[in-house]
């Protein structure tokens, strides 16, 4: 059964320090113009390709295409991400990376995309969080996230003195190197690695993740993703920590300051072949046992 949309315009993006990008994004262009689609790109992208391809403005990439198709691992998905949600534009991603949760076609599997542009695919909508530093009732910063939103010590490795609340309600103080507060989208990502749970994409969820906490009785939290965490930074510590999201430009956060943090409004729109299925993505990335391969071909029926 095939979704109503179907894409007729494409726009193109790559990850511009990532080896063999340039292969593969000319190769992509040159399958999607041989079936007479129009492909546009940003210069940096295009300065990667050895074609004559239209370049337009990043901000400007919905007004010259239906479906953004990123090239890449799941780091190169995340820095799209935030600029097709910002413009509504469903996003596809090719696997150039190691894991890729996200990016689920690989080079050699080129003609699946022709089905997906027929209307044939699975979409999912994967919410982020938007966060402010807060200086009493004054925001100084915002920043949103895909994967996670981070608490992590300055350039001192001190642990953190903070106080966490969620919908008003004190939770408790914690004494940790950070904090992970991550989406379902991020679980297998930075919070898998400290410990976290995995959350189904499903789940109107987030998880809070202290990292290293020096009360061993701190562990992973998950709460609604509807309720609204205020993370306080106590005047005891010894040095200013910083905030990151998806672990890009890290911002410092003074004592005494709040850091707020909830579900922001837009969604990412995730495009995903017809045949992708959320547990044997996890089983192949995570190597997973399974006794029976048979129960993959069962799968992909």
């Amino acid at each position: 059964m095939k979704n109503n949309t179907v894409f007729r315009r494409i726009a193109l993006m790559g990850r511009h320090h990532t080896n063999h990008i340039g292969d593969t994004l000319l190769a992509l262009y040159e399958f999607l113009t041989a079936q007479h689609y129009p492909v546009v790109c940003d210069p940096e992208t295009a300065a990667r390709m050895s074609c004559a391809i239209q370049t337009v403005p990043l901000d400007t990439l919905h007004e010259h295409a239906d479906l953004l198709i990123v090239v890449g691992g799941d780091g190169s998905l995340l820095q799209a991400a935030k600029i097709a949600v910002a413009q509504s534009l469903p996003v596809l991603g090719v696997n150039r990376g190691r894991l890729g949760f996200l990016t689920d076609i690989y080079p050699q599997e080129l003609e699946i995309i022709t089905q997906v542009l027929q209307g044939d695919y699975q979409e999912e909508r994967r919410f982020l969080l938007q966060s402010e530093i807060r200086h009493q009732n004054t925001a100084l910063s915002r920043i949103e996230a895909l994967n996670e939103i981070v608490l992590s010590p300055g350039n001192v490795s001190h642990m953190i003195d903070f106080e966490i609340n969620v919908d008003g309600q004190f939770v408790c103080d914690l004494r940790a190197d950070g904090l992970i507060v991550a989406t379902p989208t991020g679980s297998t990502a930075y919070a898998l690695s400290g410990g976290g749970p995995i959350l189904h994409p499903a789940l109107n969820a987030m998880v809070l993740v202290p990292m290293f906490p020096h009360t061993l009785s701190n562990r992973p939290l998950v709460i609604s993703s509807d309720s609204q965490l205020r993370i306080d930074i106590t005047l005891n510590n010894e040095a200013v920590p910083f905030v990151s999201g998806d672990g890009q430009k890290r911002t410092p956060i003074a004592l005494g300051d709040s850091l707020t943090i909830q579900k922001a409004q837009q969604a990412l729109r995730l495009i995903h072949p017809r045949s992708y299925q959320y547990f044997q993505t996890l089983r192949s990335k995570l190597g997973w046992q399974n006794k029976n391969p048979g129960n993959e071909k069962r799968e992909k029926i």
